[in-house]
């Protein structure tokens, strides 16, 4: 199990400090952005830098935790984004947000995870055009959602960390890499679990999703699982539909990051 710290922040992609009034809970931060995706072929990890900063107001202070993350609140407007950092890789950790990760074990994970996404939509790609050419009903309006990285840096107006970072000094240039995604619904659907893979429900939707994993198995010639598969309702094309903002691997190396059981998680 694992804990990421969640925070609402207000990007724009601008140059200088945000246009909005900055709210006393929160911190400016100038960021600096890397896109993570898999090659075509062989699904290994690519990371490019984007030119330029973005500039946000990153909340202080949580206002909800539970046993697995805590979150922020959000100011803004335009475009509104999810940051996450980890703080807790193992159950053995306290449940303490001063808990001591490294910046580059932080990076790693979070990297990681952006991975995940990415093969996600690399396969839900490929899935979708096979159940069309085989003339199979699905629930076709899912999809996973984008995410990115964007690390804090020493420039332009931001010459301290931000609060919710916890760090007292950058580390030269560069301080906490965050993870950022669209800020979504407050309802989650739970499609799987670690372990347990079957549908949850027999509507259209959790019965696309089960046999979109299936189809992951097979694909990888039983090498990879997704699992813990979630998702909340939002628009996809223009119709209602379902964003799957969450998946955990299991992997034969158990490398791919936080929650990779390995072979235990294959078998079962």
């Amino acid at each position: 199990m694992y804990i990421l710290v969640q925070c609402i922040v207000r990007v724009e992609q601008v140059l200088g400090l945000p246009t909005c009034l900055q709210n006393p809970s929160q911190s400016p931060v100038t960021l600096e952005r890397f896109d993570v995706s898999v090659h075509p072929e062989t699904y290994d990890p690519e990371s490019f830098k984007r030119l330029g900063f973005i500039t946000a107001l990153i909340d202080d202070v949580h206002f909800a935790k539970g046993g697995s993350k805590a979150t922020l609140t959000i100011d803004g407007h335009e475009q509104r984004a999810v940051a996450k950092r980890i703080y807790r890789t193992s159950d053995d950790d306290s449940l303490s947000l001063s808990n001591t990760i490294s910046l580059t074990e932080n990076r790693a994970l979070l990297e990681a995870e952006c991975v995940r996404l990415a093969l996600g939509r690399k396969f839900l790609g490929e899935y979708m055009g096979y159940v069309k050419e085989m003339e199979v009903a699905v629930f076709n309006n899912l999809e996973f959602t984008s995410a990115y990285l964007a690390t804090e840096k020493a420039v332009q107006f931001t010459s301290t960390p931000s609060t919710a970072s916890a760090l007292d000094s950058f580390d030269g240039e560069n301080g906490l890499t965050w993870l950022l995604e669209s800020k979504r619904a407050a309802v989650v659907i739970q499609f799987t679990s670690t372990f347990d893979h079957k549908a949850r429900s027999s509507d259209l939707a959790a019965l696309t999703v089960q046999s979109f994993a299936h189809y992951v198995f097979g694909a990888t010639n039983g090498t990879v699982v997704m699992a813990d598969l979630q998702g909340t309702p939002a628009p996809v094309r223009g119709s209602d539909g379902i964003v799957l903002f969450y998946v955990m691997t299991h992997t034969q190396s158990g490398g791919s990051g936080l929650g990779d059981f390995g072979m235990e998680g294959i078998r079962l």
